[in-house]
Parts: C-alpha cells; structure tokens; sequence
C-alpha cells in the first residue's frame, strides 16, 4: 500500500492532539437536492485526486506517515431521510474521525422533503478553513459544471501540501530572511473564559447567527479610522470577552488565525492542506467605550499588518525541529515552546452561496466549525452569510459552559450592533 509522508502542519496538528479531536466540521443547507449520481461520482474524483482524503494516518515514532486506503462510493458518503436536518447534521458531525479510519474525510447528506443538508467532517491535519474553501469551490465547480453539460470535468487539485510553498513566489532576498525567522513572537492570554469545573462534558457543536446589515456597518464606522472588518470582529469578541469575564483593565491579547496564502499568488497550485499561523492582537484595556477599544484594536493590527513576515515567525524553527530529530523526540522539545492558545478567533470570510449552490439550489444556511477543543482552550470561528453573521464554537464542554458561551455569543452581536451605530 502507498506511504505518503506527514507534512510539518501534518505533524503540527497531529501533535496537537491533547488540545483538540483534530476533526474539523461544516454543514450548508439547501432548498433542493443535488442529483446523487453525479454527487457521487464527482466525490469519487476528489478522493482519487487526494488521496490523503483516504488515508490512515500511521503514528510512527520515527516518521509518521499516511498510508493510503481503498474506499467505495458509499463509505465516502452516507445518504439518509431525516425529520429535522439539524439534529441529523449535529449528530453525523459530533463524532470524530480517528487517526486509524481509513477515510479521514467523510461526507454525508440528509434530505426532508425537497430540502437537505450536506455534511462534511475532515481531520483537520487535512487542510484549514482557507483548504477547505479551496476544496469547495472546486468540488461545486466540478458538480455544477456536470450538472449542466454532461460533462464531468476534474477541477480538484493533486498539488503539494508542504508548508515551504509559502516561499516559492517571494523574491529571493525576501525568501531567505523568511526563512530566517527563528524567533515565535506571537503573545498568548493566559485568561480563558470563566468555564465551569462541573464534568459531564461532551462535544458540543455551539452556534450563533445575527442577520442585518450590523457588520457591514460596523466596518464602514471603522474604514474612517483605516479599519477593517476584522478589526471589527476582534474588537467585537475582545469587547464581549470583558462583559463575560467582569471587565478587564490591564493588557488582553486575542490570537487571531493568518491565512499564509496570502504569499502565493496563485494559492489554487496548492493541494488541500495546512497554511495557517496565528497573529496577536494586544490592547491596553478593554475599555468601558467600545469605540476606543476599536481604536486600540486598529492601532495594534496596523502595526502587525506592517511587518512583511506577519504569521511566519517560528515556521524555521519548526521545521529545524521535525526534520533534525525523530518524530517521538521532535514532539517532546517542541512542546516545550508550543502551546495552544486559550483564545482565538479565525475568520473564514464570505461565503459564496451562487458558486456553493447545488445546480442552481442556493445555499440558505451555512455554519462552519474548528476541531472540538478541551477547556480551557476556546477557538471561534465567523463568517458571513448573505452578509449575516455566522459564528461558532466546537468545544468539549457542559452544558453550564454553553450557558457561559451563548451569553458571549449574545454579547458579541451586541458589540457589532453598537459599532454598527458609532458616528466616528
């Protein structure tokens, strides 16, 4: 059977394994169903092409590695009647994908009526937020391309998955400093929010939808200050962080999810993988007036936008790491200076509910998770749909910590509809 070696963000994420179930999530909802023939046929495709999507992941202690598997139509996507779409969609995607299964990406369809939700789970050594919409917008590419003609065209990509493909386009004075950016800068809050010490904790897939146009107005108030939209964001959850938390008065710093495609002007040449760092945003305080909280957010991220190697310090260091030593011995030392961050936030953007549609069936709801986290660590991820909020949260927890984290979820709108409302 063919070995296809881990990556670095392979061997990053599979590390990480004390901190998260490493399956990421996502479900969309239609008012139709897509042909099942061709669904299945152009899921076939994608598998062939990546065939890390069908792999186990091998924990070897020396070199781990995926070690590629056979697979059928029906165990790359499980098709079904439900009565409420939602509880289905909850109950496919509570689940985690392990290390050992052969298919490490799993799809499912659920269909009421003429409506239906469709389901993806996938380990999340597989890709990132900025993989998997790569990954659908060419796999809806494909399908509705079929749909329509006849034809099956293959759109998905069999490009390289290795994290140094984020020096390939930079000039090479540029490339070798990358390179040389040994040192981890980025500062972590050592606060988390204030969970319960309660047990009966479980995977809980959290969410949190505000319609209007609030975000668009609160990006508009901070484009006067030379803000942007997720200026807005942080400031929104660095805000609701201090009405949950009962205030904060000294410095806060929120870890903020970089996309590195950002350095490669054709990121469509990558196969689906991992090319995600992390930023810090630090202000003084979170401050009583929204409005100045925005101010200090805007001021630290200009600050973190002026260096040209943002998110690409400590990648070197990794690297040195996994590539000097054996994987076992590797793991040890770099969790010495690795941790997760207690708080995070990663922005998927807009999504695209005319390219994400079902051969002309629209997208009518959307929401996508990170990998179900242990307390104390909290990763949220927003998007917007149609111009709506979209937030949400994958975490083991109780069900006093949902009541702690729909309160956040709550106070995060309400900081959104306050900026939304500021004369700057």
């Amino acid at each position: 059977m063919k070995k296809i070696p881990f990556e670095m963000y392979d061997k990053v994420n599979y590390m990480c394994r004390c901190y998260m179930d490493r399956t990421a999530r996502a479900m969309m909802f239609y008012d139709g169903t897509p042909d099942l023939k061709k669904l299945r046929e152009v899921l076939v495709c994608a598998y062939n092409k990546a065939p890390v999507f069908h792999s186990k992941a091998v924990d070897n202690h020396i070199s781990p590695y995926w070690l590629v598997s056979d697979f059928t139509e029906d165990e790359i996507l499980t098709v079904s009647e439900s009565e409420d779409l939602l509880a289905s969609a909850d109950a496919f995607l509570d689940a985690e994908i392990p290390l050992d299964s052969k298919l490490q990406f799993i799809c499912a369809l659920f269909t009421c009526g003429e409506k239906c939700v469709f389901c993806l789970k996938w380990n999340h050594m597989l890709m990132d937020g900025g993989g998997i919409k790569q990954f659908l917008n060419d796999f809806f590419k494909t399908y509705n391309e079929y749909v329509s003609t006849g034809v099956l065209t293959d759109y998905f990509s069999n490009g390289p998955r290795g994290y140094k493909e984020v020096y390939a386009d930079m000039p090479l004075d540029m490339a070798k400093k990358a390179k040389a950016q040994f040192a981890n800068v980025a500062r972590k809050e050592k606060r988390t929010l204030p969970f319960s010490s309660d047990g009966n904790e479980r995977t809980m897939l959290l969410k949190y939808g505000l319609d209007g146009d609030y975000l668009e107005r609160a990006r508009l108030a901070a484009k006067k200050l030379g803000g942007t939209v997720n200026d807005v964001l942080v400031t929104a959850y660095i805000d609701a962080f201090g009405k949950i938390f009962g205030g904060v008065k000294d410095a806060f710093t929120l870890s903020c999810a970089v996309d590195l495609r950002r350095y490669i002007k054709n990121p469509e040449r990558l196969g689906y993988t991992n090319q995600v760092s992390f930023m810090s945003c630090t202000v003084d305080r979170i401050y009583d007036n929204i409005a100045d909280t925005l101010k200090d957010v805007i001021k630290s991220n200009k600050a973190n936008k002026e260096d040209k190697f943002l998110g690409l310090h400590g990648l070197p260091l990794l690297n040195i790491g996994y590539s000097t030593m054996i994987y076992a011995q590797a793991e040890l030392v770099i969790k010495m200076f690795y941790s997760n961050a207690n708080l995070s936030l990663s922005n998927v953007g807009r999504v695209d509910t005319e390219k994400w549609s079902f051969g002309g069936e629209k997208m009518t709801e959307a929401w996508f998770f990170g990998a179900a986290k242990n307390k104390p660590c909290a990763a949220t991820t927003v998007m917007t749909l149609n111009g709506n909020l979209r937030m949400t949260m994958c975490i083991r927890a109780n069900d006093k910590d949902k009541e702690m984290i729909d309160r956040f979820f709550a106070c995060f709108g309400d900081a959104l509809k306050a900026m939304a409302e500021l004369d700057l």
